[in-house]
């Protein structure tokens, strides 16, 4: 028979600890991998931001440079497309003669003023007088010859008949019969001829600096077009003092009338001075709303144009920095565009500085009592002075007295003593047969 075999126990023992080491050193090495990964992370932003910002500034540079260039570019087509229509030239000679001045040394300034004197000296001798006539007969030209030719064509024969004269003071005396004072100083540009100017004529050209009367027009419509725009808040000005002159002008004959019916009575001067007073006063505080409103609508404008121009004006100031690093010339072209945009967005927040300001001095009374101190104090200066008159023409009348008085005596003095005189005489001295 089988014994049974009560309360079984068996124990089984293990050694784990390499099991625990495996584990630990599982830990640090996720932990290090996690550090590690951190730290490349961290490493990786900042070279995708660092990216990100040379990114920027490079679109930013680019932004920037045609934004000076683009408004180098209209001043200076709208300058010639102007001169375009009041000489005859057309703009695309006058963009070649404005290279040329740049190759000869030539001053731009002294080029358009002997241009303007050229044709109107050209114009004098078709009808038979003014310093052209020399000219024209010293080069054997006659004035129909030149007139009846487009005006650059005439100024091409011109240079030619000038410099085909043999010598210096004949070439400036003929320059100065067409081009005044400026004709000794175009003397290198006039050297060309017509020949060099058209070699000229193919660079400009090439280098894409001519450009057609109609391209022109599109410029001035843009310059016209900006010029308008800078004139909206002088619109706005304009608009508000209309709108409010009639309230004013009732306003001021109100304190008009009530400063008539005034006259006369003291007691109610009293009081409608000082009715005047906190009408000037309550009116300065109305007028403070109304500054706050005018300033409130502009900085409207301000703002909503500073908030569009605002990414602009950073990419502005990115371009140039970029543009400064790598010493470009227009780097202070695109910084000066970017602090006028900052200084148009300072001008919206001091408006709306303002127009707080003026709110609370309007809603709060502050221009009255203001007003109040500032009137009490007239006042008060006004009594001081008109005491100090009393008291100076007192003292003046006292003074006056006294030099009367003084005058009085001596006169009395003198009368004493002629009669002293007169008594102390002898009596032969007096008689009849003297």
């Amino acid at each position: 028979m089988a014994k049974s075999i009560a309360n079984p126990a068996v124990k089984f023992t293990a050694d784990v600890s390499p099991y625990v080491r495996g584990v630990k050193s599982a830990q640090a090495a996720t932990s290090s991998f996690k550090s590690k990964g951190s730290a490349a992370w961290a490493g990786a932003a900042k070279a995708i931001k660092a990216g990100s910002a040379v990114i920027a500034g490079a679109a930013t540079a680019a932004a920037g440079a045609i934004a000076a260039l683009t408004a180098k570019g209209l001043k200076e087509i709208d300058q010639i497309s102007k001169l375009s229509d009041e000489l005859g030239f057309s703009t695309e000679a006058l963009a070649t003669y404005q290279l040329a001045t740049e190759l000869t040394g030539t001053k731009q300034e002294n080029l358009t003023k002997g241009l303007q004197r050229l044709v109107r000296r050209l114009g004098e001798a078709k009808q038979g007088y003014g310093e052209a006539v020399k000219g024209l007969k010293a080069l054997g030209f006659s004035a129909d010859e030149l007139t009846r030719v487009p005006v650059e064509e005439a100024l091409g024969r011109i240079m030619d008949r000038i410099n085909a004269l043999p010598t210096s003071t004949e070439r400036a005396a003929a320059a100065y019969a067409f081009f005044g004072r400026q004709g000794q100083e175009l003397q290198n540009f006039l050297a060309l001829g017509s020949k060099g100017l058209a070699q000229v004529r193919k660079e400009a050209d090439l280098l894409g600096l001519t450009f057609d009367r109609l391209s022109g027009a599109k410029v001035e419509n843009a310059n016209d077009a900006l010029a308008k725009a800078r004139k909206i808040v002088v619109a706005l000005s304009r608009a508000f003092a209309v709108a409010l002159a009639p309230f004013i002008e009732v306003v001021s004959n109100n304190l008009i009338d009530a400063g008539k019916s005034a006259g006369g009575f003291g007691n109610i001067a009293t009081r409608a001075v000082g009715w005047v007073i906190k009408a000037a006063a309550k009116l300065a505080d109305a007028w403070s709303v109304v500054k706050g409103a005018f300033n409130a609508v502009k900085a409207a404008v301000l703002l909503g144009l500073g908030l569009i121009l605002g990414p602009l004006e950073l990419i502005l100031r990115t371009a140039a920095k970029v543009a400064d690093v790598f010493g470009l010339d227009f780097a202070s072209s695109i910084t000066a565009a970017a602090e006028a945009i900052s200084a148009f967005r300072k001008e919206g927040a001091e408006a709306a500085r303002s127009a707080a300001a003026n709110y609370q001095a309007g809603f709060s009374g502050e221009s009255s009592r203001r007003a109040e101190r500032f009137v009490s104090e007239i006042q008060r200066q006004a009594d001081e002075r008109a005491k100090e008159t009393l008291r100076q023409k007192e003292r003046d009348r006292a003074e006056l007295q006294r030099r009367q008085q003084l005058e009085e005596t001596r006169k009395q003095t003198r009368g004493i003593d002629r009669l002293n005189q007169t008594v102390g005489r002898p009596q032969s001295l007096t008689g009849a047969g003297y």
